[in-house]
């Protein structure tokens, strides 16, 4: 248990930040992102529902949040199964709700930023 805290301890601070463009497009843009978490759609699609280039969508996204679309998903997604995992969801519940295919591909992605699992995580909560 003492080398548990202590990796939670020392495990790299996550940045719970989540920057919300300004632009009209591009804050609908983010507004689609929120809402079809687990869709596979492609960005060019969304850029196109937006009234964006793909291009521009990438290059002004990134100018205003500092995230690249993919980015800016993943950490949605984070901030997302923080949430639900306090609130006392199982793993597998959060995963599915926010997106993953898989409670595996979750674990590995949740532990890859936070620096622990998801179940040592709402342990701690």
């Amino acid at each position: 248990m003492d080398v548990l805290h202590d990796e939670i301890r020392t495990a790299s601070q996550v940045d719970l930040h989540l920057p919300v463009p300004r632009a009209p497009a591009l804050r609908r843009l983010a507004e689609r992102l929120g809402e079809i978490s687990g869709d596979t759609k492609d960005l060019a699609a969304l850029a196109h529902e937006v009234g964006l280039s793909e291009r521009s969508l990438f290059r002004n996204f990134q100018k205003e949040t500092g995230l690249s679309p993919g980015q800016w998903r993943r950490q949605m997604q984070l901030l997302r199964s923080l949430e639900l995992l306090a609130e006392g969801w199982s793993v597998t519940e959060t995963a599915l709700e926010v997106g993953y295919e898989s409670a595996g591909a979750f674990t590995r992605s949740f532990r890859q930023i936070v620096g622990v699992t998801p179940s040592v995580y709402a342990q701690q909560q």
